[in-house]
């Protein structure tokens, strides 16, 4: 098996990553290993069970959006695309790389870069109308929870509240986004 310079730079670069890890830990491996001892393996199974779920129904949602396009597009294609993305969210600086990854993904399916673009915005207005609607059911069901807060920051839960209401509401009545999406332009 020929290995690339490429690949030789990415074995250098996890090598290396270990070891600086093992280093800085190095001080306190013990009480990190008495952690980890004690951590229950069914809880860890339930969270990687449900972080894939989640993603599962990103895919899944992902796939019904494209669809209106792409009659043919898979729901492995959707779920492949979901989880590049979580992964490029997840290693790069503010998450700022998954709906690049996602658009250059729908890209290589065959997705034009107009309907991606279309799709990705759709899906952002439906990320942001959940947060809306959680958290209303969250400031009218639990606020004796937020009675706890100081007022500072009472009033920023709120303006935070407020704010993603007003971005939602701006979005969702414009009829435009499902003429993009149906266009592509």
């Amino acid at each position: 098996m020929k290995l690339s310079k490429s690949n030789l730079l990415n074995f250098a670069i996890f090598i290396s990553v270990i070891g600086l890890m093992l280093f800085i830990m190095a001080n306190d491996f013990s009480s990190i290993t008495r952690l980890l001892s004690n951590i229950r393996l069914g809880y860890v199974i339930l969270i990687v069970t449900l972080t894939i779920l989640y993603h599962i129904l990103v895919g899944v949602s992902l796939t019904r959006l494209v669809r209106v396009t792409h009659p043919t597009y898979s729901y492995i294609e959707g779920i492949k695309n979901a989880f590049i993305a979580a992964f490029f969210h997840g290693i790069t600086p503010g998450s700022s790389g998954g709906q690049v990854a996602q658009a250059i993904i729908f890209s290589k399916q065959g997705v034009k870069s107009g309907n991606a673009a279309s799709i990705l915005w759709l899906e952002f207005i439906i990320h942001q109308a959940a947060l809306v609607i959680v958290g209303f059911v969250f400031l009218f069901t639990k606020f004796g929870i937020l009675r706890l807060l100081n007022t500072t920051m009472q009033s920023l839960v709120f303006l935070g509240f407020f704010i993603n209401l007003l971005v939602t509401s701006l979005f969702i009545p414009h009829r435009s986004i499902h003429l993009v999406l149906i266009n592509g332009s």
